[in-house]
């Protein structure tokens, strides 16, 4: 019954639980970040009231503004590119699954030096590459338009 301790990796993959999207939207999780592809006219609808395929946009929360995650975001992203003088990464958790006339929980759970300002050596990659493989905002209220 004693089972030897896990290691990082093994501790990191035993954690991890992976959910489909039709569980999601079940659950009611989806309805606050889905939107609905339409096969018929080639469209991307926000909410989950179409039938068609189910994709995350978090068109919910930025463009109907269920929960002010946008000025959420910039309040701490001005707090700490001006704290650490350098542009930040954040990670963070919301919770909005919470009782009718409750308000909703974000828990900013680490903020740091944003890896590219923190890396300041040339890249091999082309300037194409890295905006083909990386998307970052420094005004998220623009996200929402």
């Amino acid at each position: 019954m004693n089972a030897p301790p896990l290691s990082l990796h093994e501790t990191h993959d035993t954690l991890l639980n992976t959910h489909s999207l039709a569980e999601a939207e079940e659950d009611g999780t989806l309805h606050y970040v889905g939107s609905t592809y339409s096969p018929d006219d080639d469209t991307v609808h926000d909410g989950l009231l179409r039938k068609g395929r189910r994709i995350v946009t978090f068109a919910p929360i930025l463009r109907h503004k269920i929960f002010p995650l946008p000025e959420i975001f910039q309040l701490l992203l001005d707090m700490g590119s001006w704290g650490m003088g350098t542009p930040v990464e954040m990670e963070f958790a919301v919770n909005l699954s919470v009782p009718p006339g409750a308000p909703a929980h974000f828990g900013l759970l680490q903020i740091r030096p944003s890896s590219s300002a923190a890396k300041k050596t040339s890249s091999t990659w082309g300037a194409s590459m890295q905006k083909a493989s990386c998307v970052r905002a420094t005004r998220l209220s623009d996200m929402a338009r």
